[in-house]
């Protein structure tokens, strides 16, 4: 995912990421748990031997309330995605046939109980240092103490979904007189609160383990559980599997089931035979188990359910007409959520959405808002009357038409100003300018500098005019502009300009690096080709595609390249034959990074332009995306790596 602040230093990130963690424990988040996640792991990449990954991560605990945990309180490591969750069984040498436990991953505070004396502990501020909650506890009707064998039990202190909706839900709190958050938070804030409060009737504790001690009497975690939640009258909120029987699908089903009874972030999954827990023990620096993993999967996030108020269509470079639905604000606790994408407009017809629709929708990673199903169509007067509407351009007002599959609804007219603009943002995304984006390029062009060269030619004088422009944001677009004026490189240029349909830089770059002397000159000067290509010609049909691409957009680059004056520079030929990247073929989709790119092939690896047989890894700004080559890269069993994860392999 993408960071929404530049880090300019180590130091900066940490005390973000302090203060956001002090925050979430005291339950009142300030950003979603992907956002911080996401800090977590570029701190990681910066500096995976910082301190902060040597502890338990720390809660803020007023001093009157500090004490000294009886046995440590430590966390999960976590994976995102199957092959992740793969890598963990292999590094520990599991077979298809080993057992394992699933369970739900509570979203609420861990406790540590002492059974034989009734004090409770939330995780403290540094290492073995916990906060005393037991008034907080006892305050808790729901939390049964029946008599055991076990000395400490850990568990967590949740609110489930009856006694939300029962007592929370849309009501405020009568401390604060806001309404209450989610339960994750209020759970957090009552605990936290320096006195117990009659909220806490309606919170429980979950118990999900004991100390090692009291391990010894079981052969496996099953048979564990089963007695903690006969014992303590718990729901029975586990499943026993192989390994070989783990997927998406199944650890979904769990995750939707167990989510109707409690709020949860994830699946926990245990190795079943105790008897391996010793001897797989524990990480030697954080102490975190290793014989145990939680599942995070991007898409495992809560649901809301919230009604379509109208559809906005964006148009892209290619003239396709992109919806971005515009629904009632959904408050998910940690922030508000509205304009999911529709995707394309087939998507938009299949699912039945127009103004009105009754829809289900999440924060995919905890951040980006995602359209996960229709409840209640829109009425077939407010179908007809969008694609009524939709049958003329709401930028140009050109006719529309469905293109050869039915998926994209496009724009006919070349000269749409909401095609020009989009290759505009495109061109300058493209060529890596920064502080720069489509809110500015479209004040640029409604100011009437509709093309390339004329915003690559705009003056400060020209800018300033501009509402809204002050000397700022004029003189970041200069900067911009002289650092294109001073030379792009010639592969990137080739993706910038749009000429080339299917063509990137990476691509493009392949092209010119399989070009002798001889014919990389003449493509540079001009006479590549000595006339627009017979598209009808038998030689251009039996041409691959990526020629015929090439050859259609040679005319039109070099009128690009007389039109904006962009000097173009040309990248040297290196083979690199060994280094960290050797033996590698990498896909990058979904964002550009030119500095990832060049450590790649400096390190000997090899950056390719689509998912085959032959690519090695997929690289990808978000793992839940619903793209071809994420798609493919599943089926083909090639990993596929977020950004970080990418980072921490490299280094690694």
């Amino acid at each position: 995912m993408e960071l929404n602040f530049t880090v300019e230093t180590k130091d900066v990130l940490l005390d973000m990421i302090k203060r956001h963690n002090k925050m979430y424990r005291m339950g009142t988040p300030e950003i979603s748990d992907a956002e911080y996640d996401a800090e977590i792991e570029l701190l990681k990449t910066l500096d995976p031997d910082n301190e902060w990954f040597k502890h338990t991560e720390p809660a803020f605990v007023p001093e009157t309330r500090k004490r000294a945990l009886p046995i440590p309180m430590k966390s999960l490591n976590k994976v995102k995605d199957i092959s992740e969750l793969k890598k963990w069984y292999m590094s520990l040498g599991l077979k298809g046939n080993a057992g394992v436990i699933c369970m739900p991953k509570l979203d609420g505070l861990s406790l540590l109980y002492n059974e034989l004396t009734g004090e409770a502990y939330s995780r403290g501020g540094i290492e073995n240092e916990g906060q005393d909650c037991t008034s907080h506890y006892r305050a808790s009707i729901q939390c049964y103490n029946p008599a055991s064998s076990f000395h400490y039990t850990f568990g967590e202190f949740v609110i489930n979904r009856s006694d939300w909706e029962r007592h929370f839900h849309g009501k405020r709190s009568k401390f604060t007189g806001d309404i209450f958050k989610s339960p994750r938070n209020t759970a957090a804030g009552l605990l936290n609160r320096d006195e117990p409060c009659d909220y806490l009737e309606h919170a429980s504790f979950f118990r999900y383990g004991v100390d090692e001690s009291s391990l010894h009497d079981y052969n496996n975690f099953h048979s564990l559980i089963e007695t903690i939640c006969n014992i303590y009258q718990q729901e029975h909120l586990y499943h026993f599997a192989f390994i070989d029987e783990l997927n998406e699908e199944l650890l979904m089903n769990l995750f939707k089931e167990w989510s109707k009874v409690y709020p949860i972030d994830g699946i926990v999954i245990y190795v079943d035979d105790l008897r391996l827990w010793e001897v797989i023990g524990r990480h030697q620096t954080s102490g975190n188990p290793l014989y145990a993993i939680a599942y995070k999967h991007p898409d495992f996030t809560e649901s809301f359910e919230t009604t379509v108020k109208d559809i906005v269509w964006k148009v892209s470079k290619s003239g396709a007409l992109k919806p971005v639905v515009n629904i009632e604000m959904v408050d998910t606790g940690d922030c508000n959520m509205e304009n999911p994408t529709g995707y394309n407009a087939g998507w938009i017809n299949d699912h039945e959405i127009a103004k009105g629709a009754e829809i289900l929708v999440t924060r995919s990673g905890g951040v980006i808002p995602k359209i996960l199903s229709t409840l209640t169509p829109a009425t077939q007067e407010e179908q007809e009357k969008l694609w009524d509407e939709m049958s003329e351009c709401p930028h140009c007002s050109s006719s529309t038409m469905w293109n050869e599959n039915h998926i994209e609804l496009c724009c006919t007219n070349p000269s749409c100003p909401g095609v020009q603009l989009a290759k505009i943002i495109f061109f300058y995304l493209t060529c890596g300018a920064e502080n720069m984006g489509e809110e500015t390029l479209s004040k640029i062009f409604n100011a009437g500098f509709t093309s390339i060269p004329a915003i690559l030619n705009i003056t400060f004088n020209d800018l300033i005019k501009i509402e809204g422009f002050g000397d700022s944001i004029s003189n970041i677009i200069l900067e911009n502009n002289r650092k294109i004026m001073q030379g792009v490189d010639l592969a990137t240029l080739m993706q910038a300009s749009d000429c080339f349909k299917g063509i990137g830089k990476i691509k493009a770059q392949k092209i010119l690096d399989e070009m002798d002397d001889e014919d990389l000159c003449s493509f540079c000067q001009g006479w590549y080709i000595n006339h627009e290509p017979d598209v009808q010609s038998e030689d251009f049909k039996n041409c691959p595609i990526t020629v015929q691409n090439l050859l259609l957009g040679y005319f039109p680059f070099m009128a690009f390249l007389e039109e904006t004056k962009i000097p173009y520079k040309l990248s040297p030929k290196t083979v690199v034959l060994e280094g960290k990247c050797k033996g590698l073929s990498i896909c990058v989709s979904g964002f550009r990074d030119s500095n990832l790119e060049e450590v790649i092939t400096n390190e000997g690896g090899k950056i390719v332009s689509g998912v085959s047989k032959k690519t090695t890894h997929l690289v990808v700004k978000d793992k839940s995306a619903n793209s071809s080559k994420i798609s493919k890269a599943k089926l083909l069993g090639i990993p596929i790596l977020s950004i970080e994860e990418f980072c921490d392999f490299f280094n690694n």
